[in-house]
């Protein structure tokens, strides 16, 4: 047991206890639950409000594939490998299982009760599976848009376009939009959810941000391809007011990616990490999703996993755990060098989230979270969950 071992234990022990206990949710809720509904279990959250207030939770569900003989395959392994075939539970195996569908529930009284459930995709099979739905609401119209992918079995990941719905009675019923199929992109659609920008020369402009955004200046009658973001896949990404820029958060590594757009999204700045260099804070989110949201007009709010321990020890000794709300302040539209954490969301095994705003007065947000069991690392997806809290501090 050498003196070198003993150290790397003591600062991976330090690093472990240093996540910081930000102030707790006012209130959590279980909003999709594994083995219910005809579904394995639950991934990919996407949080909206529509016009009317209510709460409309968009997910993955995955089911148990026991079809034999269909040619699976991922970006991971060679043509050919079948393993999702024969039984293998999706919460377990997150690449490996393609029989996926997307689903939405709403929210009357700010997450407490959901219902209204519903599948939004024709039904996955030996073809076709449905993957990360991401929503979004129009002001204008109270139109709520839902934008996922469709993809083919065979190839898996790498075979995706987009297919959108939308909802004109804030998310109880849903109306499949076939005739947009002519504008879709090719990739994976993303994730969190998708904004209208409220001011400049493009205001009103519809955005999803997936490995490019995907745009409408016409309430969603025509879409085409916006700008892509230097450096990986948008996760997120959000206008910051009043200055009208559009600011993505990328997952990269350990560390997330910020890159800014200073023209509706046309064109993205070369970005830069949130890794303790050059000046800018250390965020550290175990290479997953990431969601951005606006508390207010100067504030900005980030979604991640919460892992210092991966600056101790590699390759990671635990998983995504310890999903925790950063917050930044905001200069001209600019987030400035002082993220910090600021709401502990769960102890615990968490992953992908969606951030929201969760009543009209702007002093509750909102996220959606994977979570599991204390114990059950790795993550084994139990529920996806709602958790409130204050938009800003308080003091």
């Amino acid at each position: 047991f050498s003196a070198k071992m003993a150290w790397t234990i003591i600062l991976l022990t330090l690093a472990i206890l240093a996540v910081v206990h930000g102030i707790q949710p006012s209130s959590d809720f279980v909003v999709f639950e594994k083995n219910t509904l005809g579904f394995a279990t639950f991934r990919i959250p996407s949080l909206v409000r529509a016009t009317n207030g209510s709460l409309i939770a968009f997910a993955e569900g995955r089911v148990l594939l026991t079809s034999p003989n269909v040619s699976c395959y991922n970006s991971w392994t060679p043509p050919g490998n079948n393993t999702c075939c024969y039984g293998v539970l999706a919460s377990d195996y997150d690449f490996y299982c393609y029989q996926k569908d997307v689903v939405v529930k709403t929210s009357h009284d700010q997450g407490k009760t959901w219902n209204s459930f519903a599948m939004l995709s024709p039904g996955s099979n030996k073809t076709h599976f449905y993957s990360n739905i991401i929503g979004l609401v129009d002001p204008s119209n109270s139109r709520v848009w839902a934008l996922y992918s469709r993809c083919l079995v065979a190839t898996g990941y790498k075979n995706c376009s987009d297919v959108w719905t939308y909802s004109d009675d804030n998310g109880e019923t849903w109306i499949a939009a076939p005739e947009l199929d002519k504008y879709a992109s090719t990739g994976m659609s993303g994730v969190g959810s998708g904004f209208v920008l409220q001011t400049g020369p493009n205001k009103g402009r519809l955005v999803f941000s997936k490995g490019h955004l995907q745009i409408s200046d016409d309430h969603g009658k025509t879409w085409q391809m916006g700008g892509k973001t230097n450096g990986g896949n948008e996760e997120e990404c959000r206008e910051v007011l009043p200055s009208g820029n559009i600011i993505c958060a990328i997952r990269s590594g350990f560390s997330p990616k910020i890159s800014i757009s200073t023209d509706g999204g046309n064109t993205f700045s070369k970005g830069y990490q949130l890794n303790g260099t050059d000046g800018h804070s250390n965020v550290t989110t175990d290479n997953c999703a990431l969601s951005l949201q606006n508390a207010d007009a100067d504030t900005l709010l980030l979604s991640h996993p919460n892992r210092p321990d991966i600056h101790v020890m590699r390759p990671q000794p635990i998983g995504r755990q310890n999903v925790t709300v950063s917050i930044a302040t905001t200069v001209n539209g600019i987030p400035q060098n002082d993220w910090k954490d600021y709401v502990q969301i769960y102890e615990g095994p968490s992953a992908y989230t969606s951030l929201g705003h969760a009543d009209d007065t702007g002093n509750t947000c909102a996220v959606l979270y994977e979570k599991s069991a204390i114990g059950s690392l790795p993550v084994k997806f139990d529920s996806i969950n709602i958790a409130l809290f204050p938009c800003k501090p308080t003091n």
